[in-house]
């Protein structure tokens, strides 16, 4: 059984649950910080977005419609195969991937060669906007992509 919330566990959750704070939220309010506390990527996809229903009474269909058609994406980053992060040598964007066939301590990485240093940098950059990740202090490895104002230096 998969210990991650299903779409119908949330709309469950919400319907169950509301009647005890109808009196301090609006329903969008509450079925904005349900969807925050269960899919923080979904909430924030749509945060300040004319899908965010948190100042609303009601939520529009469409708001409902996106987070049910993209409830299935995982995030990334937590299983195996997902991308971790990227990092840049010289022209060369370096993807990390957490393995498929290892513990959580493993990796694999793929080297993608770029024309110059500064498309691997916009490469990278755009991936780890994508995918939202970076490599960070848990990992091994530094993040070397640099900011927009760098790349412009190598033009």
């Amino acid at each position: 059984m998969s210990s991650e919330p299903t779409y119908n566990d949330f709309h469950l959750r919400v319907d169950k649950t509301f009647d005890s704070v109808k009196d301090t939220q609006r329903f969008g309010q509450y079925y904005f910080n349900c969807l925050d506390s269960l899919r923080p990527d979904l909430a924030n996809k749509i945060r300040g977005s004319k899908l965010d229903p948190f100042f609303k009474d009601e939520i529009p269909a469409e708001t409902m419609k996106f987070v049910a058609e993209n409830w299935e994406e995982v995030p990334v980053g937590e299983h195996k195969g997902d991308i971790r992060g990227t990092e840049v040598d010289k022209n060369t964007v370096i993807i990390w991937f957490n393995s498929p066939d290892g513990d959580s301590s493993d990796s694999q990485h793929f080297e993608l060669r770029c024309a110059s240093h500064a498309q691997a940098v916009k490469i990278a950059n755009r991936y780890n906007r994508i995918f939202n990740v970076t490599l960070g202090a848990d990992t091994p490895y530094q993040h070397l992509v640099q900011s927009p104002e760098e790349v412009a230096t190598y033009s």
